[in-house]
C-alpha cells in the first residue's frame, strides 16, 4: 500500500504546503490531559531537565509542540523529508529527524527516550499486506531506543491489539469518535512473567486465503473487540481457532484490517480473500509457504 512509501508521503505533502494536518481526529484538552497522566508515572527526572518525548510517525500534526509547550523535551520523526523541512520552518524550536519508523536504532541510541507516542501511526502500519510483521519489527525497534522506565503510547481509530497482544487498552471519545489508546512498558528480563507475556507458548503463522460466498456456514466470535473474527467453525474450509484479521476483495483497496463487521458480510457473500492467523503446529504446507490455497464451496 501507499502509506509504506516515503515518496507518496513526500508528495503528498508538497501539495499541502504549509498546512498542519490532524489524522482521524483533533487533538483536545482530554487527550492532553490523558498523556500527561501517563507520562507523570514515568520516572521523573532531575530538577531542571525535562522529560524527553518522541513523536513518531509525526506527519505535520500540532502534537510535538503541544508536547513543548508542556515543557518536554521533544523530538519530532517522520519518514518524509518534505514534511520535515516544513516542521523545521515552521517549529524551529522543536528537534525534527527524518527516520524510518523500522529502523530506529539506525538514528538514535540505546535507551534515548522516556515516551514514545505515535499518533494514528499503527492506522497505516495495518494498511500493509506484512502489518504482524511490520508491527512486531516497529516494537523491536521503539524497545531499542526506549529507557526500560520508560514508556509507549499509541492513539488510533482501529485496535491493534490483537497485533501486540500486551499493554493496557482504552477508548477515548474524542467528539462524537472514538479512539483507541494502547500503552505498554518495555519488557525486561527482570520480569519473568512479562517475558513469558512477550512470548507466547505456540507461534503463530499468517496466510492468506481466497474463499468463496460461505453464506450461514461460518460461524465466528468477536475477540474481545480488537477487530478480530475468531472462527469456530466453516466446514472445514478453514480450521475452528483461525483468527481472521482482515479481508481484501480485490477492488484495488487492498487488506482491510479492523473491521469485523464488513470483514463477516463480505466473506457471507463472497468471494474474498482473507488474513489468516494460525498456530504453527496446524499450518499446512502451503499455508506456512505463503501460499493462497484456494478452496471449492
Amino acid at each position: 500500500r501507499r502509506y509504506d512509501s516515503s515518496s507518496f508521503w513526500d508528495k503528498w505533502y508538497a501539495t499541502q504546503k504549509d498546512v498542519p494536518l490532524e489524522w482521524s481526529s483533533q487533538l483536545n484538552e482530554d487527550v492532553m490531559r490523558r498523556v500527561k497522566t501517563i507520562l507523570e508515572k514515568v520516572p521523573q527526572p532531575e530538577e531542571g531537565q525535562a522529560l524527553s518525548i518522541c513523536e513518531l510517525g509525526c506527519g505535520s500534526s500540532n502534537f510535538s509542540w503541544l508536547l513543548k509547550e508542556e515543557g518536554y523535551d521533544v523530538v519530532g520523526v517522520d519518514f518524509s523529508q518534505e514534511v520535515i523541512n516544513a516542521n523545521r520552518e515552521r517549529y524551529p524550536t522543536i528537534r525534527w529527524e527524518c527516520a524510518d519508523a523500522l529502523s530506529l536504532s539506525s538514528h538514535f541510541g540505546p535507551g534515548t527516550f522516556d515516551c514514545i507516542l505515535g499518533k494514528t501511526l499503527l492506522d497505516c502500519f495495518m494498511t500493509r499486506r506484512d502489518a504482524a510483521k511490520a508491527i512486531r519489527q516497529l516494537l523491536e525497534q521503539i524497545h531499542t531506543v526506549l529507557k526500560e522506565t520508560g514508556r509507549l503510547v499509541f492513539l488510533d481509530r482501529t485496535s491493534a491489539y490483537h497485533f501486540i497482544g500486551r499493554g493496557n487498552a482504552e477508548v477515548l471519545r474524542i467528539g462524537k469518535r472514538g479512539m483507541h489508546l494502547h500503552i505498554l512498558k518495555p519488557v525486561t528480563a527482570k520480569k519473568e512473567e512479562d517475558v513469558e507475556a512477550a512470548k507466547p507458548n505456540e507461534e503463530k503463522k499468517q496466510f492468506e486465503l481466497d474463499l468463496p460466498a460461505l453464506g450461514d456456514h461460518l460461524v465466528t466470535r468477536s475477540s474481545g473487540g480488537t477487530g478480530v473474527l475468531v472462527v469456530w467453525t466453516v466446514d472445514d474450509v478453514a480450521k475452528s481457532g483461525d483468527q481472521l484479521l482482515g479481508f481484501d476483495l480485490k477492488d484495488g483497496k487492498g487488506m482491510q484490517i479492523g473491521r469485523p463487521r464488513e470483514m463477516l458480510r463480505e466473506l457471507r457473500q463472497g468471494p474474498a480473500r482473507v488474513l489468516v492467523e494460525r498456530s504453527s503446529s496446524s499450518v499446512s504446507p502451503g499455508a506456512a509457504s505463503g501460499g493462497s490455497p484456494q478452496h471449492a464451496a
